[in-house]
């Protein structure tokens, strides 16, 4: 019966090649970048199977009894356990890596395995060997420390807060949802309110043509939404700039609605009428600014001509 307790104590974390004689053979696993050289060797065949076998044999096999008597091992042995060191260091198949990666994905979300990304992520200096190597009391700090770094870097945006997973499956009450945002138009008509200037209801006068909407009532309410920190002022600038647009956008309308007219949206047919004619009456009027600007150029030179020629007649 094998001892793994004892062997523990002895030699640490290690596997085992149990031989039909009953003899235990404690080894050690090859690191990755040792497991993919030997198997190249074995596969390729540069040298001598037994050569390569052998070298693996003493570089994993932690009993110094065994090393010491290798030559005296039945025929066969040394092969046997370094087949086991090469099945427990890497994978054989496609299928056997892609199921060690998911275990292993799995063991990568606990919350430990996690904080050691983030403290490697914000202490490139660090190792991940030597994360996993500190006390906790050294750890905790660390963590703490690189969620400082990585909130003034912008990299986390709260504090970490850790879930219970026992807690997981707890129905929680769904998050009401969120009002839609206030159009500019909604927003302007808020800011008259708040200003005094309530506009005047609007009521249906006719009925609406083909392709034309009556405004038949409106409806003015606060854009109430809980924000902090930088949403808050994000929010402040973005209501200033919507109230810009507005007022530019619904010039028309809202001059309207501050004169109590009734208000009417227009067709894009009509929009585009009057679009022409104040292109039209643009082009005019650039057509005579620049024809102003041409007459004075030409009068400017022309005077400039005549104070050149008098200066050259003074020096004849």
């Amino acid at each position: 019966m094998v001892d793994l307790p004892s062997l523990r104590r002895k030699y640490g974390p290690v596997f085992v090649t149990t031989l039909e004689n009953g003899h235990v053979i404690p080894w050690k696993q090859l690191n990755v970048g040792e497991y993919l050289e030997y198997s190249g060797l074995l596969e390729t065949g540069v040298y001598a199977k037994a050569t390569i076998e052998d070298e693996i044999f003493q570089k994993c096999v932690v009993d110094e009894y065994t090393l010491e008597h290798l030559p005296e091992l039945k025929a066969g042995t040394v092969s046997t356990v370094v087949q086991d060191i090469i099945a427990n260091s890497g994978p054989s198949t496609i299928n056997e890596l892609n199921r060690t990666l998911d275990i292993f994905r799995m063991v990568a979300t606990q919350a430990v395995h996690q904080t050691v990304s983030l403290i490697s992520q914000a202490f490139p200096a660090y190792k991940l060997e030597d994360i996993y190597n500190m006390k906790y009391s050294d750890f905790m700090l660390r963590l703490a420390q690189a969620e400082s770094k990585l909130l003034q870097l912008g990299v986390l945006e709260e504090p970490l807060v850790f879930n219970d997973p026992e807690l997981q499956n707890v129905s929680t009450p769904q998050a009401p949802e969120e009002e839609p945002k206030a159009s500019p138009m909604d927003m302007y008509l808020d800011y008259l309110k708040q200003e005094g200037k309530n506009p005047t209801p609007v009521t249906k006068i006719k009925a609406p043509k083909p392709e034309q909407t009556i405004i038949t009532s409106t409806d003015t309410k606060s854009l109430q939404m809980e924000m902090i920190g930088h949403e808050k002022d994000d929010n402040i600038l973005a209501a200033t700039q919507m109230l810009k647009d507005a007022s530019v956008i619904y010039k028309d309308y809202i001059e309207d609605l501050s004169s109590g007219k009734q208000l009417e949206i227009k067709t894009p047919e009509e929009r585009l009428v009057e679009a022409s004619e104040r292109a039209k009456v643009n082009k005019e009027n650039f057509q005579k600014q620049a024809a102003a600007k041409s007459k004075a150029a030409k009068a400017l030179e022309k005077k400039y001509a005549e104070i050149h020629k008098r200066h050259s007649a003074k020096k004849k």
